[in-house]
């Protein structure tokens, strides 16, 4: 699911953010973190728990997605709200909600395998 999450931002919400004049910087730096994400999910899915680093690689991801959802919800919904994507913006979070679930439950997903696709 997490990489379902970050495709929808990547091809739909982010150009949608660009055109709109949405902080080039922000949208850079989450683009940083999927790339980051993404290449940690393709190492715990080559893996399995009890290899060495699957659970540092587990809690990083979880700390990556905590710190993106975050930012998501203080940085980028309200500047998407002030530049008149609110429609945009309420999709992003409803498509969001309903792939990725609280980014708590990330570990979870991780240690056993669903949700990464």
């Amino acid at each position: 699911m997490l990489t379902v999450h970050t495709k929808i931002e990547e091809e739909i919400f982010y150009p949608a953010a660009r055109e709109a004049g949405l902080d080039v910087d922000m949208l850079d730096e989450a683009l940083i973190e999927h790339a980051s994400a993404k290449e940690l999910i393709a190492q715990i899915q080559a893996g399995k728990p009890g290899d060495e680093f699957f659970d540092a690689k587990v809690k990083v991801l979880s700390d990556y997605v905590e710190h993106h959802v975050i930012e998501e919800h203080t940085e980028m919904f309200p500047k998407h709200e002030q530049n008149h994507l609110a429609c945009r913006c309420r999709c992003h979070h409803l498509v969001h909600c309903r792939i990725s679930g609280p980014a708590l439950s990330v570990r979870a997903a991780m240690t056993s395998g669903v949700g990464l696709n």
